[in-house]
């Protein structure tokens, strides 16, 4: 069967490669069908580019990945799904093909996401055996709808399968082949490389159990190396980003997996999350002999009582703490610093920025304003305090407002901050120019260390 998988995402910030995508064209393909992939991101007419992609291929199946919901973003708000409900209706208008739709977003929001597309179908979950069987069926001409993960729509109604997540352990992510991987490069990363998957911890704002379970799922080290490899001698990579929810979750096993990539002794640099929690000086000395260009440490807010809320697996000393390790091994940081959720104050929010100062990342990255999504404290907060309805299904964005202060005096406070402080981005400059250089050129790092394996 012709089949043509599409990536939907057009959202330039740091441009991410369509990872999940490439793997569902790498499965159908090794099933036998005959797949052509279909990059929007770069393209300058994309409904244009779209239609003249599906009239060479004359799909017998049209397949959407479709990466987000929206950005997630209160202050420069993004919503990308009418734009896919128009590739749609071009779908529709151009060849006679069902359309299946599926990605993180569809996860979240199966049945509403496909009734606003108009697909035949729409699949949930992270599991790419059930959709080789069901497009394994529909080849057949017998749509298989007991596949799990099914979202449908009968003369009875719309069903939704139930549907697992199984995380990426036995997964190899291939198929750059397929896309011009060099223009994601203007994104500063070239593509990304799923290291684990799987969160516990169960923020207050954070849907991941959802889309990636509860469970941490870490792939195997040495299978990660061996991606690495191909991507750098083979399609020229000079720089990735680790996709986790925090590399050192679970600690033995980022310390195995970096020490693993010192040892191979590539060029290409990577950036990472680091979460709050376990890290020690040894692992971020692993970072460094690693070729860690920068970490990400995602503290949300610096304000214990604030934290006690709504991450209470850590405290603001454990953020300072893993500042200092990585200052100590000379691993350049950002501090992601979200404002916004239960039991903020305007006061929690100065002594956030005032304690960030100690620690100095070489960039802040702050943001006002938390999405409230579906099965979260948070959204059980929201109906409490009257913000949202009770049969709201989160599909529409809204944003949580605290109750002892708002978004806008949030925003004031950070503004505040930066005109008080207006030297603080200069350490960004020189993380800036060794980018570039190490963009350009590559870095390596042979330093020998003390962790076997």
């Amino acid at each position: 069967m012709r089949i043509s998988v599409v990536y939907t995402n057009r959202n330039t910030y740091l441009c991410p490669a369509p990872v999940g995508g490439l793997l569902v064209a790498q499965r159908l393909a090794a099933d036998g069908h005959d797949v052509d992939f279909i990059d929007l991101m770069h393209m300058k007419k994309p409904a244009d580019g779209l239609v003249a992609a599906l009239h060479r291929h004359n799909p017998d199946l049209v397949c959407f990945s479709i990466r987000n919901v929206d950005n997630m973003t209160m202050d420069a708000y993004a919503d990308p799904l009418p734009d896919i409900a128009g590739y749609a209706r071009h779908v529709r208008n151009t060849v006679r093909a069902p359309l299946l739709i599926g990605g993180t977003a569809v996860t979240t929001f199966p049945a509403q996401i496909r009734a606003m597309t108009g697909a035949d179908w729409a699949y949930a979950g992270d599991d790419v055996d059930p959709v080789s069987r069901f497009v394994a069926s529909v080849a057949q001409g017998a749509p298989d709808l007991a596949t799990p993960g099914l979202v449908y729509a009968d003369e009875t109604g719309v069903h939704e399968n139930p549907f697992s997540i199984c995380g990426y352990a036995d997964a190899h992510f291939g198929g750059w082949e397929r896309i011009d991987l060099k223009k994601y490069r203007k994104g500063y990363f070239d593509c990304g490389v799923v290291t684990c998957t799987g969160c516990p911890h169960g923020c207050s704002f954070c849907d991941a159990h959802r889309t990636f379970g509860r469970d941490y799922r870490p792939r195997d080290s040495r299978t990660v190396v061996e991606e690495l490899i191909e991507l750098e001698r083979r399609f020229g990579a000079r720089s990735v980003f680790l996709i986790n929810n925090g590399l050192n979750y679970p600690l033995e096993s980022g310390k195995e997996l970096l020490a693993r990539i010192a040892q191979a002794k590539l060029k290409l640099s990577f950036s990472c999350i680091i979460e709050p929690g376990p890290m020690d000086a040894e692992f971020a000395r692993l970072l460094f002999r690693a070729n860690c260009s920068s970490a990400m440490i995602f503290g949300s807010t610096l304000d214990d009582a604030a934290l006690e809320r709504n991450q209470p697996h850590y405290r603001s000393a454990d953020i300072a703490q893993i500042a200092g390790h990585l200052s100590d091994a000379n691993v350049p940081f950002m501090l992601g610093l979200m404002f916004g959720g239960i039991g903020e104050t305007g006061e929690g929010v100065k002594r956030s920025l005032d304690s960030s100062l100690a620690m100095k990342p070489v960039m802040r990255i702050m943001g006002t304003g938390f999405r409230i999504q579906p099965d979260t404290p948070l959204r059980d907060a929201a109906v409490a305090e009257g913000q949202i309805t009770a049969d709201d299904d989160c599909f529409t964005a809204r944003f949580y407002e605290p109750a002892d202060t708002s978004t806008a005096e949030i925003r004031a406070i950070i503004r505040q901050f930066s005109r008080s402080h207006p030297f603080e981005n200069l350490r960004m400059l020189g993380f800036v120019a060794r980018s570039i250089r190490e963009g350009l050129f590559g870095r390596s790092r042979r330093a020998s260390g003390d962790w076997k394996i």
